[in-house]
């Protein structure tokens, strides 16, 4: 048994009473406060907003941070609406942006990729369709063989393909009916080779410039009103793979004016009266028949400048319908007996 002394017995002072806990984190908040705010957590107002301002000093209200705050949260979201929106209207307005960015919502991005390879592709057949070069072949007829034909090129030139045509350039190009002697004639006047369509190409291959060609031309005579042709380059065809391209030309005649053909037409008028009164007389002791006179007619009407009964026949319907001029002309040839 342990033996206990009196001054064991003797009750040991106490020291300070503990700290409840509450009390304790208390204490520990109020610190850390001083620490930020930079006064005694003791000295600190019990109203939170109060010390809010006095941490700012005054400068700014609370209250107005967080209005500012909201404000700029609601332009920023309209920028970002407004910058959505004119990207799609932006997208849209292009075809090739469009179609991309359908293949890339649906996913079928090897597919465009193709149709895009065979697209370009079309555009390079298109191209070359329309600016390949092209020259063509005329060969005119016409009557009388001695007119004189006068022919005009005009160019325009476009600086590549789809660009604007520029102004036209025109000018004439000789040929040998210009050059006719004293009753020369010509069966055919050919012009070869003529440029239907040209172009240029740098060295890489891009078409620097497109020329297109247009031709005007004209037939005249003394005495024959004047024929004009023009031919565009829609106008020329293509009989083969490996010929020039052609004018499909039947041959013109010139239509001689009434004070040229009136002479003539009197005297081919006499003569045929004289062919037919002769027939009277004596065809049938000859043997003539009707074919045989009609044979004699057309003979007259050709040596005398017409080509054709039908062209005869237009003629004298023209001319015998001025009648103060043909009715003394057309009594005067009844009048002959043809003696």
């Amino acid at each position: 048994m342990k033996e206990h002394t009196g001054a064991e017995s003797e009750e040991k002072p106490q020291g300070p009473h503990p700290e409840s806990k509450e009390d304790s984190v208390a204490s520990n908040l109020s610190e850390i406060k001083s620490l930020f705010i930079g006064k005694d957590a003791t000295e600190q107002d019990d109203d939170p907003i109060e010390a809010l301002a006095d941490y700012y000093e005054g400068d700014e209200d609370p209250t107005e941070v967080r209005h500012d705050t909201s404000k700029f949260g609601i332009v920023l979201f309209f920028t970002c609406l407004a910058v959505i929106i004119i990207g799609i209207l932006v997208v849209r307005s292009n075809e090739a942006w469009m179609a991309d960015l359908d293949c890339f919502l649906s996913g079928d991005i090897q597919r465009c990729k193709l149709a895009g390879v065979e697209q370009q592709r079309a555009e390079w057949r298109a191209e070359e369709a329309a600016t390949r070069p092209k020259y063509g072949d005329l060969i005119l007829t016409y009557h009388p063989q001695d007119a004189l034909v006068t022919i005009e090129q005009t160019v325009r030139r476009r600086p590549g393909h789809g660009e604007p045509l520029g102004p036209p350039e025109t000018v004439k190009i000789p040929n040998r009916s210009e050059k006719l002697s004293e009753h020369e004639l010509i069966e055919q006047l050919p012009l070869m080779n003529l440029p239907i369509r040209e172009r240029e190409q740098d060295e890489d291959g891009e078409i620097t410039e497109v020329r297109h060609y247009s031709y005007k031309v004209q037939i005249s005579r003394d005495g024959y009103e004047p024929r004009e042709f023009e031919f565009e380059e829609d106008d020329w065809v293509r009989l083969g793979p490996d010929v020039n391209y052609s004018i499909p030309w039947q041959g013109v005649d010139l239509i001689p004016k009434l004070e040229t053909i009136r002479d003539p037409f009197v005297a081919a008028t006499r003569e045929i009266h004289c062919a037919e009164v002769h027939f009277a007389r004596v065809g049938e002791r000859e043997g003539m028949t009707e074919g045989d006179l009609r044979g004699q007619i057309r003979e007259i009407q050709v040596r005398h400048g017409f080509r054709t009964a039908d062209e005869f026949s237009r003629f004298r319907a023209r001319l015998t319908a001025d009648e103060d001029w043909w009715h003394p002309i057309r009594d005067e040839i009844r009048k002959d007996d043809c003696r």
